[in-house]
């Protein structure tokens, strides 16, 4: 039998109705904590690391309904089984939100959709320049995220954004190794800018 793709996910509270939340392009369900926090007790959350991000696993190609359909495969056996669910999507997992409730409606009590309109979006300039610089670091003689943070600093001057990517650079026994899968993600920036035809 085939694996059982992961995706990994973090429950904040414990009473409610549920509320999950998908980050954007770098972004980890763990971004959301401060937001899970403040919504309980009325709320439990659970922060979702979409596919190719975070500690979920990587998939060979990016396309929304394939990610959207894992996501759903996902909810179906755990946050959703009970019953339909409130979604919250920001940016990237905002397109991945939206393609959800319309290959899954069933799933979705609500959609929140932050930041993102269902309409292909010209320029990926940014996104490509920060993929690149991330993927031109030299991890193997890195020695701190600290060192890292030095060596970005030129090419990436905005503090924020540089320690927002730096939180995705983790440290394992054998070095770092960035979580999200930023080949694919470079790859597939045409494909991330756009959102899916639908024809009803």
């Amino acid at each position: 039998a085939e694996e059982e793709f992961s995706i990994h996910t973090q429950t904040i509270g414990d009473s409610g109705e549920v509320v999950v939340f998908f980050a954007g392009l770098f972004g980890q369900g763990k971004n959301f904590t401060q937001i899970a926090k403040g919504l309980t007790p009325d709320y439990q959350s659970v922060l979702v690391d979409l596919p190719n991000h975070g500690k979920s696993d990587w998939t060979e190609e990016f396309d929304y309904p394939g990610h959207a359909d894992l996501v759903a495969e996902h909810l179906r056996k755990n946050a959703a089984a009970e019953g339909p669910v409130h979604v919250v999507g920001h940016s990237l997992g905002g397109k991945v939100a939206m393609v959800l409730a319309l290959r899954h409606p069933d799933l979705l009590r609500s959609l929140t959709v932050v930041d993102i309109s269902p309409v292909t979006h010209a320029s990926t300039g940014e996104f490509e320049h920060l993929l690149q610089t991330l993927l031109g670091l030299d991890l193997d003689d890195l020695s701190s995220r600290g060192e890292a943070d030095k060596r970005l600093k030129e090419p990436i001057p905005q503090d924020m954004t540089r320690g927002f990517l730096l939180q995705s650079l983790a440290r394992t026994k054998d070095g770092f190794r960035w979580l999200p899968n930023l080949e694919l993600l470079y790859e597939s920036l045409p494909s991330i800018s756009e959102f899916p035809e639908f024809d009803d």
